[in-house]
């Protein structure tokens, strides 16, 4: 299934209920070369991607996202991290760290619009433990959680109920 970029944009809604449909590997590999493509500070990709579908697993970063329960119902969570580390080895220093922020957040918007063209839906979690979500897949202190993308099929049309935001309201020409 292949949108155009504005077919992506209207359609895309977030998703709380997903249903039983396992997602392929050759979907996840779908998705995770398109993050390949996604523009980086320095195009260093100082970022860290957790696929997730152990069951145990989901419930833990379920509970590790605000005890939002729902998310360990999506077949595959996708948890982004900053790479501070990575980041420290490409600038030679900490001046840049937030640009490690930046690149997380950037993957985790081309795997939701990669999400939804390949016939899936997701939500995007950014409410979670990010001091603490790094023990759950024994990674290193300095990979800092930033969000979780809990995907999958759903089982009925969502309804689209949210309206173009007025960008007047935060947009000035100068």
């Amino acid at each position: 299934m292949s949108k155009t970029f504005l077919e992506v944009i209207d359609s895309r809604i977030s998703a709380t209920q997903f249903s039983d449909k396992p997602v392929s590997d050759e979907i996840i590999n779908q998705i995770l070369q398109i993050l390949s493509k996604c523009p980086t500070a320095r195009n260093a990709h100082c970022y860290h991607i957790c696929v997730v579908k152990d069951e145990k697993l989901k419930q833990q970063v379920a509970e590790h996202s605000n005890n939002q329960m729902w998310i360990a119902s999506a077949p595959v969570l996708l948890v982004f991290f900053r790479d501070i580390k990575k980041r420290r080895e490409v600038t030679g220093s900490d001046a840049e760290e937030h640009f490690s922020l930046v690149d997380a957040t950037i993957a985790c918007t081309y795997a939701q619009l990669a999400v939804e063209n390949l016939g899936l839906k997701s939500r995007w979690i950014g409410g979670i433990d990010n001091v603490n979500m790094h023990k759950l897949f024994g990674l290193n202190p300095l990979f800092v959680a930033t969000s979780v993308l809990p995907i999958g099929y759903v089982n009925s049309e969502l309804k689209h109920n949210h309206q173009p935001y007025d960008m007047k309201t935060v947009t000035t020409f100068h």
